[in-house]
């Protein structure tokens, strides 16, 4: 974003291109890296570095029959991005975790980017 522009409507532009982006999301997404000609490395994701996911469906267990089904954490010994926030809604509130690279970041580092993010909000 340009310096000038107020956060705002930062959040209103962000919003307009995801919307228009969910019309072309069929989009094979090899064929959109080799029509970009984007430099391949096999480390690294070629369109993006970080991502943002928000669970904001209801997690629910439940039973079938004799087998228990329920939510499971998961633990990611690798990171897949350089950054990967996930925000969960849990009874009206927001529940965050932040993996990162730690050949990239540092936990000061990356306490003071989700602080910031919580001031945002």
């Amino acid at each position: 974003p340009s310096g000038d522009k107020r956060f705002i409507d930062f959040v209103h532009e962000v919003k307009a291109r995801t919307l228009a982006a969910f019309e072309h999301q069929d989009y094979p997404f090899e064929e959109l890296v080799e029509k970009l000609n984007v430099r391949r490395d096999r480390s690294r994701n070629p369109l993006f570095d970080t991502m943002l996911i928000l669970q904001n469906m209801e997690q629910v267990s439940f039973d079938l029959a004799d087998v228990d089904v329920r939510p499971v954490e998961l633990s990611h010994p690798v990171t897949k991005f350089d950054l990967t926030l996930n925000i969960v809604e849990v009874n009206q509130s927001l529940h965050m975790t932040l993996e990162y690279s730690r050949a990239l970041f540092n936990a000061s580092t990356v306490e003071r980017l989700l602080s910031h993010f919580v001031q945002l909000l």
